[in-house]
């Protein structure tokens, strides 16, 4: 029977086992997580007449557009998710605001009037809350939560209002060089270093600020809209958009980048439609028929506007076969590969063990008699009837003394007397006890040892 090419010591054999089922379970998670690549489709659910919108909300299927007229405001809304319109109307300013912003569930309008915060709850008819701001110029205005705003000031401070409860409820200051650029994108402050390069990303979550990406390079960096905001930096260029790694080539200079929950990066600019992108997808283009000037993913819904219209676009996503595997996958792959044939030939090794003494068992044996002179004494001859029935295995042999004899060994009889011979010579044992047990042994008698043997 042939042996396993490797005789592997029992120790290493549970080391290996230990490794193959490990690379084993990481083979089959690393083929599920790459299983399929992403890809997606758009198709146009819902479209109406806003007229131009600057910026768009979408929460809980209510849709917020709102734009600046002047001194006044123009707010649109439709509820469940763009179904039906759900108000249009204008609301006044005091006098035209220098920045403004949509809280991110499009509750709240926050915009700066001179020295002072105009909060506006446009969730209670337009209920407005004022709140004084240092006379510092100022950058810009952003959401950071569904109430509250940032407000960053040309110097590098900043606050952080509550418009629910008209207070402050955090402030602070970002360093800045005299000739360093600061721009305020999607509730993050940047700060582009013109000495050393570098760009640095002050996320901002729950009206406080995170820690700070640290970006090389001369490249632009854009904040997507919408989706976390860590790991969201998009890196903008001529040639399109850098992003966790994956370049998105564009046909021209982006001017709307949004993130949806599930992955997906949208832009759109100076270009027909938008470009989509994810982890595990090839870069897709979906052409609209115009140039989109707002563009919001929120759920399964893509809003794209124009001066004219805004459209509700149902995304749907679809997998296909993914053929790049990866080192890690194929390390772990090859290595349960190997595992598995070492089991395989283990196994068949054991198979053929097991099929083997099966054969063995129900093929008939050849039996051989030994023929020894017969012994001289009361032994009897075994009948050839019954060692017939024992070749053709028809009986069970029951051995005792008489087996032994014909084999040459002495019977019971003949053992007992040599024993008591040896023990007449050497005079140890009592004289009568040897007459009693030689007796006894010629009449068959079972032996009887005790005290009188000395």
């Amino acid at each position: 029977m042939k042996r396993p090419l490797i005789r592997v010591p029992s120790r290493l054999q549970a080391v290996l086992a230990v490794v193959i089922v490990v690379c084993t379970l990481a083979t089959v998670y690393l083929t599920w997580s790459r299983a399929s690549v992403r890809s997606l489709t758009l198709q146009l659910a819902e479209q109406w007449e806003s007229g131009a919108l600057d910026q768009v909300r979408l929460s809980d299927g209510l849709i917020t557009g709102a734009t600046q007229q002047e001194e006044h405001f123009r707010i649109v809304r439709w509820a469940d998710g763009g179904r039906f319109p759900a108000g249009d109307r204008l609301l006044p300013f005091p006098s035209k605001p220098s920045s403004w912003t949509l809280s991110k569930n499009g509750g709240w309008l926050h915009a700066v009037v001179h020295d002072h915060l105009l909060s506006y709850d446009l969730d209670h008819k337009g209920a407005l809350r004022t709140s004084p701001l240092p006379p510092i110029p100022v950058l810009g205005i952003t959401a950071v939560s569904p109430s509250e705003a940032l407000v960053l000031f040309r110097n590098g401070a900043y606050e952080v209002w509550d418009g629910a409860s008209g207070k402050r409820s955090g402030g602070g200051k970002i360093d800045i060089q005299p000739d360093d650029v600061l721009r305020l994108e999607t509730g993050t402050v940047i700060v582009e270093h013109r000495r050393t390069l570098q760009t640095e990303v002050f996320p901002f979550e729950s009206g406080q600020p995170s820690t700070s990406l640290q970006i090389e390079g001369k490249l632009h960096v854009e904040i997507p809209t919408g989706g976390p905001v860590q790991g969201s930096v998009a890196l903008d260029s001529s040639r399109g958009i850098r992003w966790q790694g994956m370049d998105l080539p564009l046909p021209g200079p982006a001017r709307q980048i949004v993130l949806a929950e599930d992955g997906w990066l949208f832009a759109a600019g100076d270009f027909d439609g938008v470009y989509a992108l994810a982890p595990a997808a090839e870069p897709l283009e979906f052409s609209f028929g115009y140039r989109p000037k707002t563009l919001l993913v929120a759920n399964d819904l893509l809003l794209a506007g124009t001066d004219q219209d805004l459209s509700a676009y149902k995304i749907h996503q679809t997998a296909a076969l993914y053929t790049n595997p990866g080192w890690p996958l194929l390390t772990c792959a090859t290595i349960s590969s190997l595992g598995g044939l070492y089991a395989l030939s283990l196994y068949l090794e054991l198979a053929s063990r097991m099929l083997l003494r099966l054969v063995d068992w129900r093929k008939p044996r050849p039996v051989f008699v030994k023929q020894v002179p017969p012994v001289p004494g009361d032994v009897p001859t075994v009948p050839e009837e019954l060692l017939d029935a024992f070749r053709r295995k028809q009986v069970i042999l029951w051995a005792g003394s008489g087996l032994m004899a014909q084999a040459g060994y002495p019977t019971r009889t003949q053992m007992l007397d040599k024993m008591l011979d040896v023990a007449r010579r050497d005079t140890w044992a009592n004289p009568s006890w040897l007459s009693t047990v030689s007796r006894q042994a010629k009449q068959r008698k079972a032996i009887e040892v005790g005290p009188g043997a000395h």
